[in-house]
């Protein structure tokens, strides 16, 4: 997964040098996002996620890596068992993204396959480890809030390019989970930055 994401950061990059010359109204709408929530279900405990996300018109396409750490075991009291279960998660999304203005509301849904290594431990000892491994319809709702307008482009003068551009940071909320064997909602912030609207 990390040289997925590795190679996808790699390309995100070429891209936006490539297109920092055409970005006065015909700029891509392209742009990376990192969030941290809470999930509950089936997997729940502290969620993040990462995210490349490409528009065209309305039509929103995403990948999306998310892994969930299990920090609430189903025995929280006691020397008893404790069990364990993580979530590990990619898929690819699509759906509808609206923007006004400096701000935009997506909803997307796709497919996703999860793997779920789970851990029954005692007094700190593990004593069985498996995984499960599984197709999922993962879904996101995120609100975004972004610039309005361009805004100075530091490399107008390294690159000959433009002086202004659109590249820039986003701040929003996201309700995200997936449906599946071990389903899960979440709730949670998330930041973007690339381009989040033509300009």
């Amino acid at each position: 997964m990390k040289h997925l994401f590795l190679l996808t950061g790699f390309i995100f990059l070429s891209f936006l040098i490539v297109n920092a010359q055409d970005t006065v109204k015909t700029n891509p709408i392209i742009y990376a996002d990192a969030g941290l929530g809470i999930a509950a279900g089936d997997n729940s405990g502290i969620l993040l996620n990462l995210g490349i996300n490409y528009q065209v018109k309305k039509s929103l396409l995403t990948i999306r890596a998310n892994a969930i750490g299990d920090n609430f075991p189903e025995k929280i009291v006691g020397p008893g068992p404790r069990r364990f279960s993580d979530l590990y998660e990619i898929g690819g999304l699509y759906g509808r993204r609206f923007i006004k203005n400096g701000h935009s509301l997506s909803f997307s849904a796709g497919l996703a396959f999860d793997d779920r290594p789970v851990a029954i431990s005692t007094a700190g000892q593990v004593q069985q480890k498996f995984e499960n491994r599984y197709p999922a319809v993962p879904f996101e709702i995120n609100m975004l809030w972004f610039r309005r307008n361009m805004q100075y482009n530091p490399l107008h003068r390294i690159l000959k390019v433009n002086e202004t551009w659109g590249y820039g940071g986003s701040i929003g909320v996201r309700l995200s989970g997936n449906v599946s064997r071990y389903s899960y909602v979440a709730i949670g912030v998330v930041a973007g930055l690339g381009f989040h609207k033509r300009y």
